[in-house]
């Protein structure tokens, strides 16, 4: 058949006992949870029962990996998300190039049946002593004190949990560096190595936050398109955007046509709407620089490549076609930090960078 399965209340009552938790079922909804879920689906009682130990026990397992690590990479899990599994084979080629020697990996979650770090070992083979441990941040924020303002209106937001679960990791460990991925970020190794050893010389340049050059990425886009895109791919790409409208709406922020329909459907448009002149031929000093004039910074990451879908396919589509030249062409010794000296990016997105911990 199907295997072994267990019928498990949706709301366990955790019980301190003497020897720690004794979790008794209660009067509810109930579901077939299988064998191998089971690990996932009783750590999420835990860490919602007893968040004050949640960390130690997440972390117990791994204390035999890497020692005295200076780098917390984390990656953002999605629910069903199996991208990760491509990511998991760049941190293994990373390995062999030594560059997570002072790194440690560490696997935020909010999917219970994604827990299941014997998949991510299998993955990584070689490089297993990175992991350093899988964290659960579903349900009520594990550490509220962060920004107890911020907690009274998103309590359960599965971002803020993870970010803050990220931070504590981070503290906890003594990393003096935290890279933040998420899982549908394809890198090759040789870039995730640039990436995981570029905090000393970015500190010593005075940087506040690195990203790599991802070619959906603000401001990155621009970048990777003049670093890697020949000169008629990169005027494609550059015309798509320069031709897309100025006009967003709706909670994506999307391009949008403005018509009748959709300003009868946004009541307030004050909080739907953003207008912002597109430069043509398209000019990206230009974009970044009206959008640090006229927005406020919820609104600063607004871009074609993000809320124009033609333009997003289209980065994708023109980076895929590079993938296989550039995937294996192997690391460069030294790193090539591009500076923001004048601070001409109003925003950039938080899908993959590095930062200092402090």
């Amino acid at each position: 058949g199907d295997g072994l399965f267990f019928h498990m209340n949706a709301d366990l009552v955790a019980v301190n006992a003497p020897q720690g938790l004794v979790f008794n079922e209660s009067p509810g909804p109930a579901t077939w949870v299988s064998f191998e879920n089971v690990p996932g689906f009783m750590h999420g009682y835990f860490t919602q029962a007893r968040p004050d130990r949640a960390l130690e026990v997440e972390l117990a397992p791994y204390h035999g990996g890497i020692q005295n690590a200076t780098v917390g990479l984390f990656i953002l899990m999605s629910p069903w998300c199996t991208s990760w599994q491509t990511l998991a084979l760049s941190l293994r080629e990373a390995w062999l190039l030594g560059a997570l020697r002072e790194a440690r990996l560490h696997v935020l979650l909010h999917n219970r049946e994604d827990w299941k770090p014997w998949a991510w070992q299998h993955r990584l083979g070689e490089a297993w002593p990175v992991f350093g441990g899988m964290h659960f941040c579903e349900g009520s924020n594990r550490y509220p004190q962060y920004n107890r303002k911020l907690m009274k209106s998103r309590p359960r937001d599965t971002y803020y949990n993870k970010l803050f679960v990220m931070v504590a990791t981070a503290q906890h460990q003594g990393y003096e560096h935290i890279v933040s991925l998420d899982d549908d970020i394809l890198m090759p190794g040789y870039s995730l190595a640039g990436l995981l050893t570029s905090g000393p010389p970015s500190d010593l340049a005075g940087c506040g936050v690195v990203l790599p050059l991802t070619q959906n990425g603000i401001p990155t886009t621009e970048m990777f398109a003049k670093t890697w895109l020949n000169p008629q791919e990169r005027a494609t790409l550059f015309e798509c955007f320069s031709q897309s409208a100025g006009t967003f709406c709706n909670r994506r922020m999307q391009c949008c046509r403005r018509t009748a329909y959709l300003k009868d459907t946004f009541k307030n448009e004050s909080q739907r709407w953003a207008e912002l002149p597109v430069p043509s031929p398209w000019e990206a000093e230009t974009w970044y620089r009206t959008l640090t004039e006229r927005e406020t910074l919820k609104y600063r990451r607004l871009h074609p490549v993000s809320g124009n879908i033609t333009c997003m396919k289209l980065s994708l589509d023109l980076a895929l076609n590079h993938a296989r030249e550039q995937f294996h062409v192997g690391r460069a010794e030294q790193v090539d930090i591009l500076l923001d000296n004048r601070r001409e990016y109003p925003y950039f997105a938080n899908n993959a960078f590095l930062i200092r911990t402090d």
